[in-house]
């Protein structure tokens, strides 16, 4: 099947999906690179800081694949999307360090 381009943007889900994905996928750079440039404001060791990222990581992406296969997208995504900005909201309310 040989489609070109004004197939996609000529169809709504499409389009709603591919503007959803690519907004995704620029908030997630943006966090990783919120995180990685804070990092150095964390206390302890700046490798010991990146380890403990990497295994909360980890710990996240098993969990998130058990969620999906038990709940299939939307109810995990908006869950952990709320912990997430509560989180991050916790953070911003703290002025000390943690």
């Amino acid at each position: 099947m040989r489609t070109n381009i004004s197939y996609f943007v000529k169809d709504p889900t499409l389009l709603r999906n591919l503007v959803l994905n690519v907004n995704l996928w620029i908030i997630s750079i943006m966090c990783y690179q919120i995180i990685t440039n804070h990092n150095n404001y964390f206390p302890g060791d700046t490798y010991e800081n990146q380890i403990t990222g990497y295994c909360v990581e980890l710990t996240a992406y098993i969990i998130a694949d058990i969620l999906y296969q038990k709940y299939k997208a939307i109810k995990p995504f908006l869950l952990l999307f709320l912990v997430s900005a509560g989180a991050g909201l916790a953070l911003l309310i703290n002025d000390e360090t943690v």
